[in-house]
């Protein structure tokens, strides 16, 4: 063959690879065009979901809407839609307005009404203070107050200072019903005192099997400390260890940081 026919042939063959190299461009480029177009249709809501359902999961797309929102309301020329501002009043209102219900519940004389005060930064004799008296009990000589008390750090907290569990005047097997343990409050604080009644236990096995939140608080432990080192000499951490140890028992938990030991009564310093 002649140089010039090699020529040819090669010349040939440097065109075909090069189309071949711009096919495969071309396809390259349309997959990552593709590819990010994927990518927008996936981020991208529906048209057809309603705003408020949007405002369901809070995540970047939410969160960008609402920096939108906001240079929207910073910007006088133009101003954030009516639409958007209800929304957001509506899931304000659903959500952050709504008060957070939580029951304190226990035995008659264990000191839930003092810790109630005690939440709320109150002594007993302040006023709205929930009613304290070692002769007159929630529920039993005094009225349980339905519209609860609101935390004066945040009024959305509520606290409802229960009476107490399986009494001559609230029975066990009405209490549940009675004060509606099943819908109207988001947590419940289980007071205890040095004997864990089996109402108690009743209560916690309610809350536990309905994934009802619940915190174990057992009161007057500085009664305890005080007691067991004078009949014991026994050290205070001593003391509050052995006092989770028995409710890690009685109550069958599975991890200590479960029980929360204090001693609710505060001085009254209101004069």
């Amino acid at each position: 063959a002649s140089p010039a026919a090699g020529g040819d042939a090669g010349e040939r063959e440097r065109r075909r690879e090069g189309e071949r190299g711009g096919e495969k461009g071309g396809e390259k480029g349309e997959e990552k065009e593709s590819s990010r177009s994927d990518r927008e249709n996936q981020a991208m809501v529906p048209l057809d979901v309603p705003l408020d359902a949007r405002f369901v999961e809070v995540d970047q797309d939410t969160v960008d809407w609402l920096e939108a929102i906001n240079g929207y309301a910073n910007d006088a020329k133009s101003p954030a839609p009516t639409e958007v501002y209800a929304i957001a009043e509506k899931h304000f209102n659903e959500t952050v307005g709504q008060p957070i219900n939580i029951a304190v519940l226990g035995q008659s004389g264990v000191g839930k009404s003092t810790l109630v005060n005690t939440l709320r930064g109150l002594g007993p004799s302040s006023p709205g203070a929930a009613r304290v008296s070692s002769t007159q009990m929630t529920g039993v000589r005094s009225d349980f107050v339905e519209a609860g008390h609101a935390s004066p750090f945040n009024p959305t907290v509520v606290y409802f200072d229960l009476p107490g569990c399986g009494t001559a005047a609230v029975p066990r097997a009405d209490y549940i019903e009675t004060y509606d343990l099943r819908d109207r409050y988001d947590a419940f604080i289980l007071v205890l005192e040095r004997r864990v009644d089996e109402s108690d236990l009743w209560l916690y096995d309610f809350f536990t099997k309905n994934h009802k939140r619940v915190f174990l608080v057992r009161n007057k432990v500085n009664i305890d400390i005080v007691s067991e080192a004078e009949d014991y000499s026994r050290e205070p951490a001593e003391t509050l260890d052995l006092i989770r140890q028995d409710l890690v028992g009685e109550f069958k938990l599975t991890d200590h940081d479960d029980v929360y030991l204090i001693s609710a009564k505060v001085l009254d310093n209101t004069n």
